[in-house]
Order: structure tokens, then C-alpha cells, then sequence
């Protein structure tokens, strides 16, 4: 039974783009096979194909093939030269995996993998969604109370600060505690025994069927309405997909009801909007009930920078500067956050993928709250 205090709720989700929650695992191009004639992949089962090869008596030149650096062939190349693709897939597959929005990959890259089950199978994690509704729940506290950003400012604005990603990563842990670090059960406000957002707990979603996989490229849309098309290759889970996931609220903790999560995330939504979608051409907005969850979503999607600076006229430059404290020398150059001033907004690209024939903004997910 029950406890009184402890509210029950049921999430449903359903992908509006491709949605891509890492393993950490990622399959080289010499690991999986992609017949671009069918637009499919095959990703093979390791046990089943030593044992295939054995048969044949191919592990001596599949052991050269593999350990050869300088080859630039990939499997599908190697397989069909020694008859073993297409006849005899069924053998050795693990599953197949559609590649429809693999249209501009200029040549065989790796594939990063999605999260999956001890099975096999992939899932949601629940501390993934809970992460997504715990930033659109700090955005809309610090709408409502506005945080003192003056720290944040002067060390953002001061080029040459010491640590300065140190300090932005305690700005952040400093802001969370603010708002969220309420309960007083110990001395130490910092323990996380006094975050409210404990008495939220999300299940993991049940398994997902495999046919829900699609092969996806990363693709970064322009100002201009111009794309550029990099050659990251993730496995997501394909629009159109519903997701249940279950949500147990301990009203000791906070009192937090769906409609109030629900305005948290429009409100986020708009926000998101208004400050940063709104300068991108031809690019859909989405107008209510949408969070983007995973990862290759963007910047704006996972942090509140907008709601601490959205009165500032000087937040677009701002901002460019938190980004670039995040960032390694390298990568700042190669990003080139310095020019997000001139062109009024950043981060200077949104985060998307093809799917279908169509731009599809990365890990958008429609989401409804009922009662359990």
C-alpha cells in the first residue's frame, strides 16, 4: 500500500526528433557493417560471427583486416569480398538498425551506441529525465526569485580570470544548492540529504523494441538557414516513439504538483524560444509540453544561463564567455564563441539530425504528467 505523502504519476514521452541517451560504447567502422544500397546497418554479434569465421576458416585475414591501421576499407567491403555479405547475415547479426538519416556521411565513421539493459535492449534512464525536469524546475524558481548574478558576470567578463571553469562549476553547484538545498536535516547545507528535488524519483522506462533504433548524423544548422554536416554518427531512438515512465512525488520533501512542472516547462520552452531559437531561420519552435532530453541537444537545453541573464543587454556576449569557460583553449578556437556578439546570439548553432528527409531538432520529446 501506498503511503499517503507519496504521490504517484505517470510521464509519457514521445519523440518528436531522434533522441540519444550514450552508453559510452561506441563500434569502429571495421565493427559494424552499413549497406548504404538498403540504408541499414548491421551490428553484429561478436560470439556468433568468431564462430561463422572459424567455420570458414577467415580469422587469420579477419585478424589482419582488423589489425591493419592503414586500411581504409570497412566491413562491408571486407565481408563481401570474402562471400560473407549479404548471403549469410542472418548468421551472424546481433540486429539490424535503420540508416535513412545517414544521407551525408562522406565516408564509414564509428557509431556511438545507445544506452541499453542487461538484454540488450534500449531504455530511458529515469535520472535522465529527472535531470532535464530538475533545470526547467531551477529555471522557473529563478524566474520567480530572481538570483544574484553578479559573480557570475564579473568573472564571465574577465577574460583572463584564474580557474575561471572552476569557478563557473561552483557557480552552478552554489545556484543549485540556493534554491534547491531547503530541508535542513543536517548542519551542512551542502549534503545532499537536504535536496528537495530526493523526494523525486523517476523509474527507468520499461524496454524498448530494437525496430525503435534509427542511425543518426550530427548536423549543426546556421543563422542563415544553412547546414553543416559532421561526420558524428549516433544510434537514437526514432520520432514517433512513446515512452512510459513512472514518477513518485514524496510530498515531505516538496510539494510540486504536474501543472506546476508542466508551466515549468513551457515556460523553459518559451524562454528557450524567444532568447535563442527565435534568431535561427526557418527553424520550428515548438510551442508547448516539449522538453529536449539526451544528449547533442545543446547548450540552452541543459543549463538556465537564459533565465539568470535574460534582462542583461549584454547576454549574448555573456553567455559566449560561460561557454568558452567550459571549454579546452582548442576548442574554443575551433567553436569561435568570440564572434557570437556580432552575430546577436549564442551558441551560433542549433543542435539537429535528418531523419526522413527532414531536419529534426535533437532529443525533442513531447511530455504529458497524469495520475497514476
Amino acid at each position: 500500500m501506498t503511503k499517503d505523502f507519496i504521490k504517484r504519476y505517470m510521464i509519457t514521452l514521445e519523440t518528436e526528433g531522434p533522441l540519444f541517451i550514450g552508453s559510452g560504447k561506441e563500434l569502429t567502422k571495421k565493427e559494424w557493417i552499413y549497406d548504404r544500397k538498403k540504408k541499414k546497418g548491421i551490428i553484429l554479434d561478436e560470439r556468433k560471427l568468431f564462430d561463422y569465421l572459424s567455420q570458414k576458416k577467415l580469422i587469420d585475414p579477419f585478424e589482419s583486416f582488423m589489425l591493419d591501421s592503414r586500411s581504409r576499407a570497412q566491413l562491408y567491403d571486407w565481408m563481401t569480398e570474402h562471400g560473407v555479405y549479404p548471403s549469410d547475415t542472418g548468421k551472424i547479426k546481433k540486429y539490424e538498425v535503420d540508416c535513412r538519416g545517414l544521407q551525408n556521411v562522406k565516408r564509414d565513421v564509428a557509431i556511438q551506441l545507445f544506452i541499453k539493459d542487461g538484454y540488450g535492449y534500449p531504455y530511458i534512464p529515469g535520472s535522465s529525465l529527472k535531470g532535464v525536469l530538475r533545470n526547467v524546475i531551477l529555471a522557473e524558481m529563478i524566474r520567480k526569485n530572481p538570483c544574484d548574478s553578479s559573480s557570475i558576470v564579473k568573472n564571465a567578463s574577465n577574460p583572463n580570470g584564474q580557474n575561471r571553469r572552476q569557478f563557473m562549476r561552483c557557480e552552478s553547484v552554489s545556484i543549485n544548492q540556493t534554491y534547491f538545498n531547503k530541508r535542513k536535516l543536517t548542519y551542512k547545507k551542502s549534503d545532499m540529504a537536504n535536496d528537495i528535488m530526493s523526494g523525486i524519483r523517476i523509474s527507468d522506462s520499461d524496454p524498448l523494441d530494437m525496430s525503435c533504433l534509427t542511425i543518426c548524423q550530427k548536423v549543426d544548422t546556421l543563422i542563415d538557414g544553412g547546414d553543416n554536416s559532421l561526420n558524428i554518427v549516433r544510434e537514437c531512438i526514432r520520432p514517433g516513439t512513446k515512452i512510459k515512465m513512472q514518477m513518485n512525488v514524496d510530498t515531505t520533501c516538496l510539494k510540486i504538483s504536474p501543472e506546476y512542472i508542466q508551466q515549468a516547462v513551457n515556460n523553459f520552452l518559451k524562454e528557450y524560444n524567444d532568447l535563442f531559437l527565435s534568431h535561427f531561420r526557418e527553424k520550428k519552435q515548438y510551442k508547448s509540453d516539449i522538453i529536449y532530453l539526451g544528449g547533442g541537444t545543446g547548450y540552452h537545453t541543459k543549463t538556465v544561463t537564459n533565465s539568470i541573464l535574460a534582462d542583461r543587454k549584454d547576454r549574448t556576449q555573456l553567455t559566449s564567455q560561460i561557454i568558452d569557460s567550459t571549454l579546452s583553449r582548442k576548442i574554443q578556437r575551433a567553436h569561435k564563441h568570440s564572434r557570437d556578439k556580432t552575430l546577436g546570439v549564442s551558441q551560433h548553432t542549433v543542435k539537429c539530425t535528418e531523419y526522413d528527409g527532414y531536419l529534426q531538432q535533437m532529443g525533442s520529446c513531447k511530455i504529458s504528467i497524469d495520475k497514476f
